[in-house]
């Protein structure tokens, strides 16, 4: 975890600007953590939980759902900023990613967008395998706000009564 965080709620400072690189940020993924995706997302396809059916198909072993490495993207934005709601993120996967493989994560703020009634950054990032570009994508995030976490009465009447 990073010690020194940007503050989106923060009026934009010489920290946070237009061309500000982020930090480089390491992910990988489990065997189990590629199992569970699939199985949390009723994905039956075997290349992502059956090392043999992969090879039957081409690949060198079990492969990362394009959905869970488009997770990185919204861990990398929580890891960076404290206090962010996500307003949008898009990813393109150029290249496959196998188990245990470290992925660096890195960022450029591309806007900033900062009057009394909106304050959101949009970010460009990259995902790489040492030199091997894997995917691509764009984000955007504001300062969390109160509506943001708020819960339904219900939901509290749930909570107390158990």
């Amino acid at each position: 975890m990073l010690k020194d965080k940007y503050h989106l709620a923060l009026k934009v400072t010489d920290q946070m600007q237009t061309g500000t690189e982020l930090p480089i940020l390491n992910f990988e993924f489990s065997r189990t953590q590629i199992f569970m995706y699939s199985a949390v997302t009723w994905n039956r396809h075997r290349i992502h939980y059956d090392s043999k059916a992969a090879q039957e198909e081409g690949h060198p072993d079990v492969l990362v759902q394009r959905g869970l490495i488009g997770n990185i993207f919204s861990r990398y934005a929580n890891e960076v900023f404290v206090d962010n709601f996500i307003t949008n993120i898009s990813w393109k996967v150029i290249s496959s990613v196998l188990p245990e493989q470290t992925l660096q994560c890195k960022g450029v703020i591309t806007k900033i967008t900062n009057t009394s009634s909106k304050e959101e950054v949009e970010l460009d990032l990259t995902l790489h395998h040492h030199e091997t570009l894997v995917c691509t994508a764009t984000l955007k995030a504001r300062a969390e706000q109160v509506a943001d976490t708020a819960r339904p009465l219900a939901w509290n009447s749930r909570v107390a009564s158990s």
